[in-house]
């Protein structure tokens, strides 16, 4: 069976379908480009003042480590955006720096006993009460629990000892050790567990390490009250206590560890209760490494612990929270670090690190200036610190340049000194934050020091009800660095109310143009709850300034548009996500089209296969049925000539004999035996011309040739006409059409001589687009009405597939018609 051509191209096309994607890409990619077209660029401010929050190097990703944010008050966080640290490679292209791989967002609403955490150099030791032993109430035995963790910058490398004592009259107090207690007794004996470092080393991994003991009490006295002691049994190394618990019987109570008094300075009040040996710093790095003391536990807003966060490139992360979401500490859990290569030191090394975080609280950044702390901290002056993370200084101020303001938007003033600005908001305001634009002439200027001209150095900001200056009250106070870049400083403030605003600024940044001390400022926003109450309000105060003020609070800057906070860091992140679809839609088409070429090569490879195999196959098919055409032919030529052939040759042999014999015989039967031989002869004659024409192909098996033949042996008394058009096509019939016409011929011409008695007789062949005919007419005496057509010849058509006509002329007589399908030769 021929494979069909419509079954074959539906099947490639069904082919090609399933190659196609189910969406229109090129659609998809459009609505894209659109959206992004609105969207503003993600363009890095890589000259920020500071770096962000940095932890130490670890030489394994397991590490685990945290950044706490520690918020004022309880707030409801809606959003959370996280905005990697980035660093130029050796190429100076800007890659991420320590974005976990693997993390959690815990967020945490209140404190209550049970957790404490330390960090002990070298001879460092603390202790904290834990109760006053009742036989009656407690167990007799306490049972304590406690994580030994890596230090920062290396290993913990310091076995720590756990003791436990009582005292009836001993008060802990900064200074005293528990040890200098009168009548102080030891409970038990004291438990000493191998360092982090060894147990890591003993049983090969690097994740925190569990342990816990237990004291037997049955020795205490009712009444005496318990202190548990933590040391540091080495001089010089450290190590890290996380977790310290005890059982529930007793209670370790918030930040109470007692330590001795540190040096003026150092001290912090979230830090009392740790202390080193040689009582002059700290025994945590600035002290507020673990002020996440007495947390108990979180409750988990983002989840990336079980799989790996994309590497978010250079854009700000967007997490946003169930709305119901309370909390007044929030904690960033790395449990798999990102291996770094950026710098050298880096190199094979992993760490934790992020340039700013910001908790939002509608449109307010509540994170701002809260305190931070980090269970692994690096401290890089104006680089890396936890404090660092919400300091307001991020890669991303929310300026816009896509529309730059003229060098005119800012405030310049070349004087010695300072400035006092006086600001009337029209209403009673309680603002909670304010920043201060820098001018950034560097775009003009093409000098680093041409970044925050006339920055002020000193900066105050007071607020009154009343427009008198005396019954105002300090909201903010402070002392600026360096101020670098387009990024404004951004300050939390007291909550004070008022009407009137003050604003003293004096000792600005040097104008690089003059080399001399300059007062300027781009713009100032006041802000309530993210809203800014200071917009288009110009300052009273000094009134001779006013042309030059009044772009203070226009909502611009020398490097563009000011932007919502929020609405800008949404719009990068919106945008960071639209690119990363753009790029998979891309690669996705890009796979398809591949997939579609790569289809197209094996349809065409196997079309091809299939039109050669089936043209193979025909050929094979049509060369062997032309040897069996042949072989028939050769068998019916061979047998009309030897069988047929003989047997005619031989009555023409007989009847000359008996000729010979019988010459006396009447003229009648003379005649007769002299018919029988003309007949036999002619008979052999043709038997052997038709058996050449069936075995050979050439000359001789010349369609119209026989039919001529044919004509002139059947109809040698009557007057003929004959018109053999076409050749040509009648010759291109099948060898079995080709036999079976001339035998339709032949009986034609036979009932034209046996039954018309027609005188003469006319035919013609000629060829149509589609078919061929063939026309014999005779002026004998015709069919009558009821006559019924020749049998033979009907059946003889059937046989070449043909339509067979009889019709009488109106002269009279009979034509026959036959016509044969000129496709009927292709389907042979």
């Amino acid at each position: 069976m021929k494979p069909q051509p419509a079954i074959l191209f539906s099947i490639c096309a069904a082919l090609l379908a399933s190659c196609s994607p189910g969406i229109d890409l090129d659609s998809e990619l459009a609505a894209v480009e659109a959206q992004l077209e609105s969207l503003p660029a993600i363009q890095p401010n890589m000259l920020c003042p500071t770096v962000g929050f940095g932890s130490g190097i670890f030489q394994g990703p397991e590490h685990t480590t945290w950044l706490d944010i520690m918020l004022a008050e309880t707030r409801r966080i809606d959003t959370i955006v996280l905005i990697p640290a980035l660093l130029r490679n050796k190429a100076g292209e800007l890659e991420t720096l320590g974005f976990p791989a693997r993390f959690t967002i815990e967020t945490w609403l209140e404190e209550t006993p049970g957790t404490q955490h330390a960090h002990l150099r070298g001879g460092g030791w603390l202790y904290q009460p834990v109760g006053i032993y009742d036989p009656a109430v407690h167990p007799n035995e306490l049972t304590y629990e406690l994580t030994l963790m890596q230090t920062i910058g290396g290993v913990g490398s310091a076995p720590v000892s756990v003791s436990l004592y009582y005292a009836n009259d001993f008060e802990p107090a900064d200074g005293r050790d528990v040890l200098d207690a009168p009548e102080v007794t030891q409970v038990d004996q004291a438990h000493t567990h191998p360092s982090w470092a060894t147990w890591s080393t003993t049983t090969g991994k690097h994740t925190p390490h569990r342990l816990s003991a237990r004291f037997d009490l049955r020795s205490v006295p009712a009444g005496a009250t318990l202190f548990l002691r933590i040391a540091n049994e080495t001089s010089y190394k450290e190590v890290p206590v996380d977790d310290i618990k005890l059982d529930p019987s007793f209670t370790l109570t918030n930040g109470d560890f007692e330590t001795p008094s540190l040096n003026p300075g150092v001290s912090e009040p979230d830090i009392a209760g740790w202390y080193d040996d040689t009582r002059k710093e700290t025994a945590i790095y600035r002290g507020a490494n673990w002020a996440a003391s007495g947390y108990q536990s979180g409750r988990v807003v983002v989840d990336y612990s079980g799989k790996d966060y994309p590497n978010p490139g250079v854009a700000p992360v967007v997490f946003t929270l169930p709305p119901d979401t309370l909390a007044n500490k929030v904690r960033i859990r790395a449990t798999r670090l990102q291996t770094q290569t950026t710098w050298r030191k880096l190199q094979m090394g992993n760490n934790f690190a992020l340039n700013e975080v910001l908790l939002f609280d509608g449109i307010q950044n509540v994170a701002l200036n809260s305190r931070a702390a980090s269970a692994d901290e690096e401290n890089f002056p104006r680089m890396f610190a936890a404090s660092y993370a919400v300091d307001g200084y991020s890669y991303f101020p929310p300026i816009d340049p896509k529309e730059v303001s003229a060098p005119d938007q800012e405030t310049i003033a070349n004087q010695m000194g300072g400035s006092r600005l006086m600001f009337d908001l029209g209403r009673i305001c309680t603002p909670n934050e304010v920043r201060f634009y820098p001018v950034d002439r560097s775009p003009q200027l093409s000098h680093v020091y041409a970044m925050g001209v006339g920055f002020p150095h000193k900066i105050t900001l007071r607020m009154s009800k009343q427009p008198d200056l005396n019954t105002a009250g300090t909201v903010l106070d402070i002392t600026t660095g360096p101020q670098i870049g387009a990024d404004p400083l951004l300050c939390r403030l007291n909550q004070v109310s008022g009407r009137y605003v003050w604003i003293e600024i004096s000792e600005g940044q040097q104008d690089p143009r003059t080399g001399r001390e300059a007062l300027g400022l781009s713009e100032i926003e006041l802000l309530q709850n993210g809203t800014n109450v200071l917009a288009g309000i110009q300052p009273l105060l000094p009134a001779e300034e006013q042309s030059k003020l009044r772009h203070l609070t226009d909502g611009q800057t020398s490097s563009g548009i000011i932007m919502p906070q929020k609405e800008w860091l949404l719009a990068l992140h919106r945008r960071a996500m639209l690119e990363q679809k753009r790029d998979d839609l891309q690669i996705q088409q890009e796979g398809w089209l591949d997939k579609q070429r790569r289809l197209m090569q094996i349809l065409q490879a196997t079309l091809l296969g299939i039109v050669l195999a089936t043209l193979l196959i025909a050929l094979l098919i049509r060369n062997r049925h032309r040897r069996n055409l042949r072989k028939l032919r050769e068998e019916i030529g061979a047998s009309l000539h030897d069988e047929v052939g003989a047997n005619l040759s031989s009555i023409a042999l007989s009847s000359e004999i008996l000729t010979h014999i019988a010459q006396h015989s009447s003229p009648q039967a003379r005649q007769l035996n002299d018919d029988i031989t003309r007949v036999a002869q002619e008979t052999a004659t043709e038997i052997r011309l038709l058996a050449r024409f069936l075995e050979k192909q050439g000359v001789e098996s010349n369609l119209i040739g026989q039919l001529r033949r044919v004509e002139r042996q059947m109809l040698p008394g009557l007057r003929t006409s004959a018109d053999f058009g076409a050749p040509e096509q009648f010759n291109a019939l099948t060898p079995s059409e080709k036999w079976e016409l001339v035998l339709f011929f032949k009986e034609a011409l036979h009932n034209i001589v046996k039954h018309a008695h027609a005188t003469r007789v006319e035919i013609r062949t000629h060829a149509e687009a589609t078919q061929l005919h063939l026309e014999i007419t005779d002026n004998g005496r015709g069919l009558t009405e009821n006559s019924p057509p020749p049998v033979h010849l009907v059946k003889r058509a059937k046989k070449l597939n043909s339509h067979i006509s009889f019709t009488t002329p109106e002269t009279g007589g009979t034509t026959i018609q036959l016509t044969i399908p000129k496709k009927r030769r292709h389907t042979k």
